[in-house]
């Protein structure tokens, strides 16, 4: 794993790579974190980016888990900025305190956790143990990746256009050992490429906080807010 180093370099690099029409992009079919999950095993187990003999396994998608995650984790952000992290949980409290609408919240969430804890088990007992540094072959650059607009692509040039990227010597060398002929095909990724497998165990904590605040939320409700607005009066006389 690399990082371009000169980023006043980023703009005109990219320009050159893409007058050359060398540059592959890779679209994303899914982003909640189990189509992110996924989109980076495709990457792990493409021939220039391989690390390991056997392949990474992917994890069946689920309609309910993808809606429901790509709003309260992927949209808002949460796998690369702790503001909006905390910003989901406080959402998901001011849910919790709502009638009605805060049981549904809460069933939910039940639904969604115990969806990732099946998925999480593939990654823990399977994938996580494959490799020591799935990125060993890629190359990190957040700035070109934003300029394309994508979480990575891919580009094949020769052998002696490396050194124009201005990448350390060692990652040069990992680099020229996958080499076909004249040519190499890296690949580039950023942030959060990176966090769709390195904060896939960190979801655990995250479904879970959200279901204590759900829970928080509908005990502080009906225990301490409803009964000051005679709210449960409400729903019985009707």
């Amino acid at each position: 794993m690399s990082e371009i180093l000169d980023e006043s370099r980023d703009g005109k690099l990219y320009q050159q790579l893409t007058e050359n029409d060398c540059g592959k992009k890779v679209f994303i079919t899914s982003e909640d974190p189990i189509g992110l999950y996924n989109h980076t095993i495709k990457q792990f187990n493409a021939a220039c980016n391989r690390t390991c003999e056997g392949s990474y396994e992917k994890i069946d998608p689920n309609c309910l888990y993808g809606a429901w995650m790509l709003r309260w984790w992927t949209l808002l952000r949460c796998d690369t900025n702790v503001f909006f992290l905390i910003v989901s949980f406080v959402i998901n409290f001011v849910v919790s305190l709502i009638p009605i609408l805060n049981l549904i919240d809460f069933v939910i969430w039940i639904m969604v956790w115990l969806l990732y804890e099946r998925a999480y088990k593939i990654h823990k007992r399977t994938n996580k143990n494959l490799s020591q540094d799935p990125f060993k072959y890629m190359v990190h650059n957040n700035a070109l990746c934003a300029k394309a607009k994508l979480y990575n692509l891919y580009y094949e040039m020769p052998v002696s256009s490396l050194s124009s990227l201005g990448m350390r010597e060692s990652q040069m060398e990992i680099l020229k050992s996958r080499k076909k002929g004249s040519t190499v095909t890296f690949m580039i990724y950023n942030d959060r490429f990176k966090s769709a497998w390195s904060r896939f165990g960190f979801l655990r904590i995250f479904h879970i906080i959200q279901l204590l605040i759900c829970i928080g939320g509908v005990l502080l409700a009906n225990l301490a807010i409803y009964p000051k607005m005679h709210i449960n009066e409400v729903f019985q006389s009707t």
